[in-house]
């Protein structure tokens, strides 16, 4: 008999039955808590989908990204739209790992009234912990010590801090990052020799925040609202001293923080791929410094190491309003999810006559195809398609777009025309309308940038 698991909600704990007979369990996490479908995964980024075949089924290859080093394909069939097999390969960079796993459905049948006994499990004070949890958990001690340090922040309330951040990796500066916090707003301003580079306000009540950089201007983002206090102080508080809820301490060192030699408990810990390390005063417990390794979404030979030494706490009974206000005209002005311009790509539907005057008019051509049941289409839209250089740099062209999401015959002639096999594709067409290169999948707006200086040059 083979590994069972038994997914049980009411209790907290998915199960594993062994062949000898013994079990485990593991705590379920908050997306598990209600399964989706098998293979199911929620931080999955999506960046192609091509047609394929799966035991003489026409299918869908779902291909996507869950972290750094670790990808994920999932096999839909065309007709049902029914998972049928999904594969796994993980080689986490840095880690010294690499595995691979799939799973075949051989059987689905829906509306099945199973037997209660198949999902029995035994008592689960008297099942252990998986062994595999190590990794994610925090042990008492380090657990103990974050508590104290959240402890030593007092009661909610107004606070500002400085902090020095020395971030090595792609881009990587010294700088000082300077929060102010008072219920419900938090004002988080970077700045590089005295500029300020990037600035971001919230209001965690109504669950919005507004950015704004010199060379992009102001543009705002749906966050999750906050109705409770506590959470919202918990949150501003993390993001200002580096304390992350989610996180999972597992080390505990007495040692010295490394800027000024102070006694200090080093908590080291992760936050999914990511390393964490917290230096906590050894007599006050607030935090002295920390350092994080951020490994990202993208595949990459180095981590992006954020360091950072908290110069200053403290606790203002009240802040300027004008801190946490906008410019005139801002509120009004910047679309919801927009790009900083509050532009993105205008797409006009394909046609031989539309393509037929672009070459007359002596004016290159963008053709996008794409599916409203596409994720990465999706993504390339919400993201790159709204980044303020790409939308400028676009302008130069006609952008014309083939909506596959019902695909007739003209559509799917254009298709085999272009010789189109993955969404999203883009193709890009010269001038004089010859085809000089294409593009399959998820595109960054750095790699789109970089696509069109390498084949549209400005002069």
């Amino acid at each position: 008999m083979p590994v069972s698991y038994v997914t049980r909600p009411d209790l907290g704990f998915q199960f594993r039955r062994y062949p000898d007979g013994s079990w485990d369990k593991a705590p379920l996490l908050p997306e598990e808590e209600v399964p989706l479908h098998p293979g199911y995964h929620p931080e999955v980024q999506y960046r192609a989908i091509s047609p394929g075949e799966f035991s003489g089924r026409p299918v869908w290859l779902v291909e996507g990204q869950v972290a750094a080093g670790i990808t994920i394909v999932y096999v839909v069939d065309r007709e049902s739209k029914h998972l049928l097999q999904w594969s796994t390969q993980a080689s986490p960079p840095g880690m010294g790992v690499e595995s691979s796993i799939t799973f075949t459905v051989e059987e689905f049948r829906p509306g099945v009234e199973a037997p209660q006994d198949v999902f029995a499990v035994p008592d689960p004070e008297a099942v252990p912990d998986a062994p595999d949890l190590a990794s994610h958990r925090s042990s008492p001690e380090a657990e103990a010590k974050v508590e104290r340090a959240w402890a030593a922040y007092g009661e909610p309330g107004s606070f500002y801090v400085c902090k020095q951040v020395l971030t090595s990796g792609p881009g990587g500066d010294e700088g000082a990052v300077h929060i102010w916090y008072q219920d419900p707003f938090l004002r988080e301003e970077h700045r590089w020799l005295g500029r300020q580079v990037h600035l971001v306000i919230w209001d965690l009540r109504q669950g919005v925040a507004w950015w704004h950089t010199p060379e992009e201007g102001w543009w705002r983002t749906p966050e999750v609202a906050m109705e409770d206090p506590q959470a919202r102080w918990r949150f501003a508080l993390s993001r200002a001293v580096g304390l992350p809820p989610d996180a999972a301490y597992q080390e505990v060192e007495l040692t010295e923080e490394p800027f000024t030699q102070r006694p200090a408990w080093l908590i080291r810990g992760r936050v999914g791929l990511d390393r964490l390390e917290l230096w906590l005063d050894a007599n006050t417990y607030q935090v002295l410094a920390y350092r994080r390794e951020r490994w990202g979404w993208e595949v990459a030979e180095e981590p992006e190491v954020e360091f950072y030494r908290i110069r200053e706490f403290s606790r203002p009974s009240e802040i300027p309003p004008e801190k946490f206000s906008l410019p005139q005209g801002v509120a009004d002005q910047v679309p919801e999810k927009l790009s900083v311009s509050g532009l993105a790509l205008e797409w006009t539907p394909y046609s031989p006559e539309r393509l037929a005057e672009a070459k007359q008019q002596g004016r290159p051509v963008i053709i996008y195809f794409t599916a409203d049941w596409c994720p990465p289409c999706s993504w390339l839209e919400q993201h790159t398609f709204r980044h303020p250089e790409v939308v400028a740099q676009a302008q130069r062209f006609l952008l014309l777009k083939v909506d596959l999401s019902s695909p007739d015959q003209q559509t799917q002639a254009w298709e085999e025309e272009y010789g189109v096999w993955v969404l999203p594709t883009l193709i890009f067409l010269s001038a004089g309308g010859e085809e000089v290169t294409q593009v399959a999948g998820f595109q960054t707006p750095e790699e789109l940038l970089a696509l069109l200086g390498e084949f549209f040059p400005e002069h």
